[in-house]
């Protein structure tokens, strides 16, 4: 049997042993700590988070919301660009319509106040030759800066001699 000084011996090297033990895990875990980076750890678990379908799903569905945004903006300025035009070109046929009806009155007031008899041999001329080549009243109106009126008159002028001519 195992004497009074052994017994002590056996449980102060059991506590020894005991302490020393618990001493070299303390220190393997404190190693282990301090090997530990948490800014790697948190990079590791966002690279495995981000490559995670959920992730890839959530940065598409992103991606596709910004992109209509930007195409909803575009729209938007297009439509509004295409307003500001419609504007102005209503303004515009607004301002031709009246040059227009004020260029109707000047011509009407024009071929009332120029009898037939006051056009040149030029004009009479060059009126026949318009008619011959087959423009319409008003284009040789225009191009000979004449009133529509007498223009008018020398066409029933014109065909009438053509007509007598003919018989």
């Amino acid at each position: 049997m195992l004497y009074q000084p052994e017994i002590v011996l056996v449980l102060v090297g059991s506590m020894m042993c005991l302490i020393g033990f618990m001493l070299w895990r303390n220190s393997v875990m404190r190693r282990r700590i301090s090997k530990q980076d948490p800014l790697r750890d948190l990079q590791r678990e966002l690279e495995r988070k981000e490559h995670s379908p959920e992730s890839l799903i959530h940065h598409m569905e992103t991606r596709l919301f910004d992109y209509g945004r930007e195409v909803e903006g575009r729209v938007e300025t297009t439509l509004s660009v295409l307003d500001r035009l419609i504007l102005d070109a209503d303004r515009e046929i607004g301002r031709l319509e009246e040059l227009l009806e004020v260029s109707r009155e000047r011509t009407e007031k024009t071929s009332r106040a120029i009898p037939l008899e006051k056009l040149t041999p030029t004009q009479t001329e060059r009126i026949s030759k318009l008619l011959v080549a087959g423009l319409n009243d008003e284009e040789i109106a225009r191009c000979l800066d004449c009133p529509l009126q007498m223009v008018v008159e020398y066409r029933k002028q014109f065909d009438n001699d053509q007509q007598a001519d003919a018989a």
